[in-house]
């Protein structure tokens, strides 16, 4: 029998959907009279989780972690061992405060005999409506789902939609360090590298040791800060440019929306309250690499550019058209990237196979491969 994105579509719509924070904090008001949360799992979710909850008018008294002890350094809470939790918190409401080991913490906490009742989970990633996603996006999804050959790309398909719909994150299902999915990519010692959005040169670093040996890497950044520490990082590494430009399908200026809090979050798209606007200059792939010989072009391109990976892929058609480069590509900025992106490059070159596959736990790291 073959399954359709259709039929994916039905199960995802029939699930229960993750609460909403406004839902959460209204569960926690209601069910816990008043007592004190306990926040299990001390990484940099607890901060985002403890700020969000404090800002709703609840009390949250410590964290909990397996492995940490000490003060907070994200809340200035005292983190306390699961036999202290079991001790002195029995009756407590418990907020799980990691995506990653959601499940195995919920479990625990049941062995130990907290409650059902006692136990939270992070609220839904912002939602996208039933009606709003069959109108949008259904029939994209529709097609990369059909598109694509092997089973644990499907899987991610559904899995966005799901996380669009339900607000439920995603987990991973490859074992492989992101960019370099086995049976996609393989480098050899002549690889001409593009990393669009070098960040501080830990991609090009990372690239470097894989290859061992290469022929040049070209790293694009358009943050001044960012760049400058990816200069720093890869002087000493032989035929490295690092170049503050960011990747699109023009010479142009954009704004771009630098959050100083989280640089991962910065983005070509929006600017939140927190954000900073600067305007920054973007180059082509086509542009950059003109009048040089096909043995001078890219093999290997990365494309995590915060939102611009279309217009990067389009101003890259003529090195696409001739040499075929590999590509990695994130497609989790916007709903749409899952299937537009792909689309794009086929539209360019008609002989590429594509692959999805999930690198981490929630809502990023997503990539698409294509070779």
């Amino acid at each position: 029998m073959i399954v359709t994105f259709k039929d994916e579509f039905a199960k995802i719509i029939e699930e229960q959907a993750r609460p909403t924070l406004a839902q959460t904090v209204e569960l926690l008001k209601s069910e816990c009279d008043g007592q004190q949360v306990v926040l299990f799992g001390a990484g940099e979710m607890a901060s985002v989780v403890y700020k969000m909850y404090s800002q709703a008018g609840l009390r949250i008294s410590c964290v909990c972690d397996n492995y940490k002890s000490g003060i907070h350094h994200g809340t200035g809470l005292p983190i306390i061992s699961s036999s202290e939790l079991k001790e002195k918190h029995k009756r407590s409401p418990i907020m799980i405060a990691t995506w990653r080991f959601e499940r195995e913490i919920a479990d625990g906490l049941r062995q130990w005999g907290f409650s059902e009742k006692q136990i939270y989970h992070l609220p839904a990633l912002k939602r996208i409506s039933t009606e709003d996603f069959l109108h949008a996006y259904f029939e994209g999804y529709s097609w990369v789902y059909d598109m694509l050959e092997d089973e644990r790309s499907k899987e991610i398909v559904s899995a966005r939609a799901r996380l669009y719909i339900k607000g439920q994150p995603l987990a991973p299902n490859s074992h492989c360090d992101m960019y370099y999915e086995e049976g996609y990519i393989s480098l050899n010692q002549k690889e001409v590298f593009v990393d669009g959005g070098a960040f501080t040169g830990g991609s090009a670093e990372e690239f470097a040791a894989k290859a061992g040996a290469y022929s040049h890497i070209y790293s694009f950044e358009p943050d001044a800060f960012s760049c400058e520490q990816a200069r720093r990082r890869l002087c000493n590494y032989p035929n490295v440019d690092v170049i503050q430009k960011g990747l699109f399908s023009e010479e142009s200026e954009l704004t771009f929306y630098r959050n100083t809090t989280k640089p991962d979050g910065s983005s070509f798209m929006y600017g939140a309250i927190s954000d900073v606007p600067q305007s920054i200059q973007v180059t082509s792939i086509d542009s950059f690499f003109a009048g040089r010989l096909d043995g001078e072009l890219p093999t290997f391109i990365k494309l995590d550019v915060e939102g611009a990976e279309k217009a990067a892929l389009l101003g890259a058609r003529d090195v696409i058209g001739r040499v075929k480069p590999k590509l990695a590509v994130c497609v989790y900025h916007k709903p749409q990237d899952i299937y537009e992106l792909p689309q794009t490059i086929s539209l360019i070159r008609g002989d590429y196979r594509f692959a999805l596959r999930q690198h981490e736990y929630c809502c990023n790291e997503t990539i698409l491969y294509a070779v």
